[in-house]
C-alpha cells in the first residue's frame, strides 16, 4: 500500500477531480485507489461518472462536467486519463477567461483521430486551443507508457508537446488499466505532489 503522509497540510484544501475514459467507470482502474489515497492526506476528490462510456457523446460528457465541476480555481487539479484528457481541457477552455487551475495531470492523453479508436473521433475534430490551456493552469505533466496498444504513444507526446507539459514515461505500463495490473499507480499520485509543489513556488 502506498505510504500516506498526514504530516503536510499540502492537500488540505484542494480538490482532485479525476476525469475517466472510454468504457470505464470511477469504481476500475487505479481510481478507487488514489481518491483513498488522497482523502486520506485531506484532499477532496471527485470522479464523475461519465455517461454510457461505451457509447460516449462529447456534448452530453462536456454537460455532465458542466454540471459536477462547474468552476475550477487554484485549489482545483484535474486529471484526465485517455479520453478523460480532451474532456478535462475541453472543460477548462469553457470556463469564464479568468479561470485558473491548479494544474493539469494527463494520462495517455491525447488530442487528435488514434488509429486504434476512430469512434472518438468526435471529441478531437475541433482543434484544442494549446495556448489558451496553457495560459489557463499553473502546470501541466503528462504521463504515458512506451507501450500503449490502445493510445499511441506518439499521440501523448504531440499532445505534450504542444502543451509545453512536463513528460515522464513509465516504461511498460501499456494503457494503464486494471486489467494490465493498474489498480494502484503511484506515479500518479507522485505527479499530483509535484502539481502542488509547484502551487508554492508560483
Amino acid at each position: 500500500m502506498h505510504a500516506v503522509n498526514r504530516t503536510s497540510n499540502r492537500y488540505d484544501g484542494k480538490h482532485i477531480v479525476v476525469v475517466h475514459g472510454y468504457t470505464a467507470s470511477p469504481d476500475v482502474n487505479w481510481f478507487p485507489w488514489l481518491a483513498k489515497v488522497l482523502r486520506a492526506q485531506g484532499a477532496r476528490v471527485s470522479i464523475p461518472a461519465m455517461p454510457d462510456s461505451f457509447n460516449p457523446d462529447p456534448i452530453k460528457w462536456a454537460l455532465a462536467l458542466q454540471q459536477s465541476l462547474p468552476a475550477v480555481d487554484t485549489n482545483t487539479i484535474l486529471i484526465g486519463h485517455s479520453l478523460g484528457c480532451i474532456t478535462a481541457l475541453r472543460h477548462l477552455l469553457s470556463l469564464p477567461a479568468h479561470t485558473l487551475a491548479g494544474g493539469v495531470l494527463l494520462v495517455s492523453g491525447f488530442d487528435r483521430t488514434v488509429s486504434t479508436l476512430p469512434e472518438l473521433h468526435a471529441f478531437t475534430d475541433a482543434p484544442l486551443d494549446h495556448a489558451e490551456v496553457c495560459r489557463r493552469t499553473q502546470k501541466i505533466i503528462s504521463l504515458f507508457s512506451d507501450n500503449d496498444s490502445i493510445v499511441e504513444p506518439k499521440a501523448s507526446i504531440e499532445l505534450s508537446r504542444h502543451l509545453k507539459a512536463e513528460q515522464q514515461v513509465v516504461s511498460g505500463g501499456g494503457h494503464f488499466l486494471d486489467r494490465e495490473g493498474f489498480v494502484q499507480f503511484p506515479e500518479v499520485h507522485a505527479a499530483i505532489a509535484r502539481l502542488l509543489e509547484h502551487q508554492t513556488k508560483v
